[in-house]
């Protein structure tokens, strides 16, 4: 092969290379009452076998005139379909707290702001970007671990337009500690979800790929 060829031939696998390690990126907007108080990113890198996900959510809003704010970075660390492991640091109106979270064959250990505690293995942390939450058995919060049960109720297909566009995806409705309606896409990341956060209706809608 010509030496031309065989540069061009590299460049272009160098390309492709590049291409494939860019994570997908899933941003949403976060809405009290219908109106913008914050949003979401959740970043999702291809790293050999494994997944890495990152997200940010950034919350402000006011109601009677006191403000409240909520920030949250989150990183999990995914093996195939498996969440192995993931760290959490969380500012809720002022409250701060890490949580780190490893999970072995037999449980999860997780540790909250340096007291250690236990989750069945089956448990997953509420991690609502992914449809894997609803084949969960229970879960445990992103915050301070708090158990939950939960039953999860399959209400159909739905059309939803988000993003610029119509998306057919799967309701799914989640209640008992916790309640929360969550709509997914074919490729099983969250379209949009709603819930009450301290008396108010709150959503997370798509508003790009």
């Amino acid at each position: 092969m010509r030496p031309v060829a065989v540069f061009a031939a590299a460049v272009v696998i160098c390309l492709a290379s590049a291409a494939q390690a860019e994570p997908r990126v899933l941003r949403y907007e976060i809405r009290k009452d219908g109106e913008a108080i914050g949003a979401e990113v959740v970043r999702i890198a291809k790293e050999g076998e494994s997944t890495v996900v990152e997200v940010e959510n950034h919350t402000r809003t006011t109601v009677l005139f006191m403000d409240f704010v909520f920030d949250q970075t989150r990183r999990e660390e995914w093996q195939g379909a498996t969440l192995r492991r993931m760290i959490v640091d969380t500012n809720d109106d002022g409250t701060r707290s890490r949580l780190e979270a490893g999970r072995s064959e037999a449980e999860w250990t997780v540790t909250v702001n340096g007291t250690t505690e236990r989750r069945p293995a089956a448990s997953l942390p509420l991690v609502l970007w992914t449809a894997k939450v609803v084949e969960a058995p229970s879960f445990f919060g992103t915050i301070d671990a708090a158990p939950y049960r939960v039953q999860v109720a399959r209400l159909g297909e739905e059309t939803l337009f988000v993003a610029g566009g119509s998306v057919a995806a799967t309701h799914y409705r989640l209640s008992g500690d916790i309640d929360r309606d969550l709509w997914y896409g074919a490729d099983g990341t969250l379209v949009k979800t709603t819930f009450k956060r301290k008396g108010f209706p709150i959503e997370f809608v798509r508003v790009a790929p």
